[in-house]
């Protein structure tokens, strides 16, 4: 299988990465919020593409605030799951809040979803919280990571 590389989004990205978010959430975003995030300047987005063909396989955003970013999304499509674009994806968001010199990121996960978490904790992040029933369709409990930069 083709390896991916982990690039910055762009708005010719936008209607792939709508279409990560149908397969993957239950809620997914639109493209008008994916285009305003894409345009935000203190929201960061990520895409795992096929280099030959240019196919968006996965994404990943962060939003930013003061000193901490807060992760939006990390998605990759089931048939690309388990070669390392999730991995990927999350490092490229940490990477980023270096840059911006951001002291903390946060996120929230699926508390059945341990292949996620496992990644999660391999990139340093800690367990802080459960979020009861943070999630609907359906309804699952939360946890809340962080990573301390």
């Amino acid at each position: 299988m083709e390896r991916f590389i982990i690039v910055r989004a762009k708005k010719e990205y936008i209607r792939e990465i709508a279409e990560i978010e149908k397969e993957c959430f239950s809620i997914p975003q639109s493209e008008k919020s994916l285009e305003d995030e894409l345009a935000n300047e203190n929201f960061s987005m990520f895409c795992a593409v096929l280099p030959h063909s240019e196919k968006v396989i996965g994404w990943s955003g962060m939003s930013s605030l003061f000193s901490e970013g807060e992760v939006a999304n990390i998605a990759v499509l089931k048939a690309y799951r388990n070669l390392g674009a999730g991995f990927a994806l999350t490092s490229a968001l940490l990477e980023e809040a270096g840059r911006k010199k951001l002291s903390s990121l946060i996120l929230e996960v699926r508390e059945s979803n341990q292949s996620a978490r496992k990644i999660y904790n391999a990139l340093g992040f800690k367990e802080i919280a459960v979020r009861k029933n943070f999630y609907a369709f359906p309804k699952e409990n939360g946890i809340s990571m962080i990573a301390e930069l």
